[in-house]
């Protein structure tokens, strides 16, 4: 809450004591709680910060900090630092840009997990994968030269909208809205994926499940282009 209130107010010297303080909540011996703790702490100064203070001032450390926190067998902490890894990538993608692919890799297990989830584990097994998801999506749209972008689609437009983590969806569809615009070549060239994406579209304004009302509205202009628009047909 301080990080979105004072952003760049905070300076240098206050925003490494953030990152400094949440650094013993990482070690081994700590709960998994704690562990998960830290790592959204770490996300969310990667997301409310200036770049300059968080994601690119501390990218070397944050991302193997965050791409070993994926793995964790705490769905939570993953979760976690799958929606950090993303954060991560968007507010730093210079340094991101030749980690791209890894870090793609790095997600996609997350939503393997949730498909062979057992009943007592699969709602936080889900939130984490949908936290995988659109972090993918937060990565293509940083930059959609440094992505795969119609293997991204195959996997992530199969699974929208988002039914666990419902806030993510924002993210997802901003992506698809995004490339919907462009007309961007990746959604004609698997003749599979555009029934999927229009379905996709469908449901979400169906379900209401974007919470916030502008992206929200973006969707609905994208699927009437998409159902209305040669390009698409």
């Amino acid at each position: 809450a301080i990080a979105k209130t004072a952003g760049g107010l905070l300076g240098v010297e206050r925003s490494d004591a953030f990152f400094q303080a949440f650094s013993k909540y990482l070690m081994p011996a700590r709960s998994a709680l704690d562990r998960a703790m830290a790592v959204g702490c770490y996300a969310e100064l990667c997301f409310e910060l200036p770049a300059d203070l968080a994601a690119a001032r501390h990218f070397a450390t944050l991302h193997p900090l965050f791409a070993t926190a994926c793995a964790d067998a705490n769905s939570n902490v993953a979760r976690n630092a799958a929606f950090g890894l993303g954060a991560l990538f968007a507010a730093a993608t210079p340094q991101a840009r030749p980690h791209f692919h890894a870090a793609l890799q790095t997600l996609f297990p997350l939503i393997s997990r949730a498909e062979k989830s057992r009943e007592e584990a699969k709602a936080a097994d889900r939130a984490a994968a949908d936290n995988a998801v659109a972090s993918m999506c937060r990565l293509a749209m940083a930059d959609l030269d440094a992505t795969p972008v119609d293997q991204v689609l195959a996997v992530v437009v199969p699974l929208l909208p988002l039914t666990e983590d419902t806030g993510e969806n924002k993210a997802a569809f901003e992506c698809l809205v995004g490339l919907v615009n462009v007309h961007h070549p990746s959604l004609t060239s698997n003749p599979t994926l555009l029934p999927e994406l229009k379905r996709a579209f469908h449901d979400a304004i169906l379900q209401k499940s974007i919470d916030d009302l502008h992206v929200a509205n973006a969707v609905a202009q994208a699927n009437h282009t998409l159902n209305t628009t040669t390009t698409f047909a």
